[in-house]
């Protein structure tokens, strides 16, 4: 699902360090018994529609941090101009998947948004 007017440079206009957008979406949803990520709001999983207010408010790029478990579905609802990094230790915390989408951004990078 191509995004529409989306863009593979920074936006219009910008000529300063680009900000990068990072989605943490590799919890176990272990309460909500179900993943959140792929929840939908108004026909569209949330992922979605995170990852697609962060490139449309300017972040380049936008890393997603999905689970082993989620990763397929995640890889099958988004598409380009967004990339999936996989977080595989299921005992994990909020933290190593940022680290982990940190360590997959371009050495010029201005600052993250989350």
């Amino acid at each position: 699902m191509r995004m529409v007017g989306a863009k593979d440079g920074p936006p219009a206009g910008a000529g300063r360090t680009p900000v990068a957008g990072i989605v943490l979406a590799a919890g176990q949803s272990s309460r909500m018994g179900r993943d959140k990520a792929l929840l939908q709001a108004g026909g569209v999983p949330l992922v979605v529609l995170l990852s697609r207010a962060m490139w449309l408010g300017g972040c380049r790029p936008v890393v997603v941090v999905a689970s082993a478990q989620n990763g397929g579905a995640i890889r099958e609802v988004l598409d380009e101009p967004f990339s999936v990094v996989t977080n595989c230790d299921e005992g994990s915390e909020p933290i190593d998947s940022l680290r982990l989408a940190v360590g997959s951004l371009p050495e010029r990078c201005g600052g993250v948004g989350l």
